[in-house]
């Protein structure tokens, strides 16, 4: 994942990976790739001093990829 995208939260124009996964090393084995959806993430603290509700979380899903056996 590139750099500038690895947040999970906007706090005052800072972007802060608060939000993290853990393995066990043999699920690691299965590791495929992740992706965290903070393209249209809100802004916390700016929702917060202007009084603005938001539906849902200020916390992006990081999503992991896992090849697994059936």
């Amino acid at each position: 994942m590139p750099q500038d995208r690895r947040f999970s939260v906007l706090h005052h124009g800072l972007k802060l990976m608060l939000d993290h996964l853990m393995v066990s090393r043999q699920l690691k084995r299965a590791y495929r790739g992740v992706d965290i959806l903070n393209e249209a993430l809100p802004d916390e603290y700016i929702a917060w001093v202007k009084g603005v509700q938001i539906a849902g979380s200020f916390h992006a899903p990081v999503i992991a990829d896992f090849d697994l056996p059936e």
